[in-house]
């Protein structure tokens, strides 16, 4: 069974106590070192790893210190076989592999994809951005229950409030004065 070590806790009857996790976002960065050579070596650098367990789906987003190496590509590998070994080793969770960009705007962009962004406003003094996708985008931008939106809020370490382009021209067009 593989496991990470989640934390060790000391107890006075029963002295350390080593608790594992199958669950733990550091699980599913252990198992992309292992699998993914460019990985291992440094030349791809997992840069965030948002994870929901218990609806069994992942975002990671990944950077290569070599231009000529594409860093989702190294990570699916030949016809998804270094994904797919991962996936079965997690029980089938869905892992979407997102390719880390400096600039913040589009790396937000990518972590919605393959929704359309239009328009994108940084919450002053908050770190909520507002994000204004194509309607038929709209379901799938948010995701069943939410989730797509949360695991991508999660990568950008920003919260994600995401509106349809409909929705959006029917209200106040100040983002400021919507969302403050």
């Amino acid at each position: 069974m593989k496991a990470v070590i989640a934390r060790v806790e000391e107890s006075t009857k029963s002295g350390a106590q080593v608790i594992l996790s199958r669950a733990n976002a550091d699980f599913l960065r252990a198992l992309l070192r292992q699998e993914v050579p460019e990985i291992y070596e440094g030349t791809v650098e997992i840069k965030s790893v948002a994870r929901d367990s218990k609806n069994r789906r992942a975002k990671i987003a990944v950077y290569s210190r070599d231009e000529k190496i594409d860093p989702v590509g190294a990570c699916v590998g030949m016809k998804g076989a270094r994904v797919q070994t991962i996936v079965r080793e997690l029980g089938n969770e869905r892992i979407d592999i997102v390719h880390w960009d400096e600039n913040f705007d589009v790396f937000v962009q990518r972590s919605l994809a393959p929704a359309t962004v239009l328009k994108m406003f940084p919450v002053p003094d908050t770190d909520r951005i507002v994000i204004i996708v194509d309607d038929e985008n709209l379901a799938q931008a948010i995701g069943k229950g939410g989730q797509n939106v949360e695991l991508a809020g999660r990568l950008v370490d920003r919260k994600l409030d995401v509106h349809g382009e409909q929705e959006w021209s029917q209200m106040d067009e100040n983002p400021r004065t919507r969302f403050s």
